[in-house]
């Protein structure tokens, strides 16, 4: 199976700008879920706090096509600019990945 096909793991590593409260970045990271749905390609989006200040967002698209699409897409969405700027965007890490073993 070519690339372009395989399901892709979007992954955002980042620290929220100085100030943002907790409950403020979950309640925004949240405002993205119903958008987030109606992009081509959606499957699944998880938000995870590692503890030391930084948060990982995961999201799963069927394609590569689609997570980028959703990524251009996210520049003209309301609900994703309020969660963007409570992102430092200098600590910010973003990662598009395939598949290369499944269990379960």
């Amino acid at each position: 199976m070519n690339n372009e096909m395989q399901p892709v793991l979007e992954c955002v590593v980042f620290k929220p700008t100085e100030g943002t409260h907790r409950d403020q970045l979950v309640e925004a990271a949240a405002a993205i879920n119903a958008w987030a749905q109606t992009q081509a390609g959606f499957v699944s989006r998880e938000l995870f706090e590692v503890g030391d200040g930084r948060w990982i967002d995961t999201v799963r698209w069927v394609t590569m096509e689609n997570a980028l699409a959703a990524g251009q897409a996210s520049s003209e969405s309301a609900e994703c600019g309020a969660f963007f700027g409570l992102i430092d965007m200098e600590s910010m890490l973003m990662m598009h990945a395939t598949s290369a073993l499944v269990v379960g």
